[in-house]
């Protein structure tokens, strides 16, 4: 008896696996640019550097606006610290 549904079952797995892999990944180092920012932001707070804060301020906004514009408007909402 042939199985190609279980070599079917199989591929549709991997695609499934690798999809969710990779959408940990884009989440992750989504994460890390928020951290980074957050601290970049908090810095210029502590040394009271209000052009600082608000060209990071800026810049976060920028990435935030790439990144949705990269996925096709169905991006991501991360909060500014």
């Amino acid at each position: 008896m042939p199985q190609p549904e279980r070599k079917k079952i199989d591929l549709e797995g991997r695609i499934v696996k690798d999809g969710v892999r990779k959408a940990l990944r884009d989440r992750q180092l989504a994460l890390t640019d928020l951290v980074s920012f957050c601290e970049a932001i908090r810095t210029a707070r502590e040394q009271k550097a209000i052009s600082l804060e608000k060209r990071t301020e800026g810049t976060f906004a920028e990435y935030r606006r790439q990144k949705t514009s990269a996925s096709g408007g169905r991006g991501f909402r991360l909060s500014l610290c």
